[in-house]
C-alpha cells in the first residue's frame, strides 16, 4: 500500500473506510449484457430433464425385470 494511502486512511473514520462504494458507472449501461451468466449453456435445463426422464424410465424397467424374477 502506498504511503499516501496510510495518511489518507488515518484521516478517515473507520466507518467511512469500510463504507460500501456508491459509485455506479453510467458510461456503458449496456455493458453488462456481455457478462450474461451461462449464456453458453442454452438447452442445459432441457438436457437435464431428458437425462432425468431416461433414468426414471431405466429404473422402471429394472424394477419390472426384478419383479418378474421374484418368486
Amino acid at each position: 500500500m502506498p504511503a499516501e494511502w496510510d495518511t489518507y486512511l488515518e484521516r478517515m473514520d473507520g466507518e467511512e473506510a469500510n463504507a460500501p462504494c456508491e459509485h455506479k458507472a453510467r458510461a456503458y449501461p449496456e455493458r453488462a449484457r456481455q457478462f450474461m451468466p451461462f449464456s453458453a449453456l442454452r438447452g442445459y435445463e432441457e438436457m437435464l430433464t431428458e437425462v432425468e426422464r431416461n433414468a426414471i424410465e431405466e429404473e422402471g424397467r429394472f424394477t419390472e425385470a426384478y419383479r418378474d424374477d421374484a418368486p
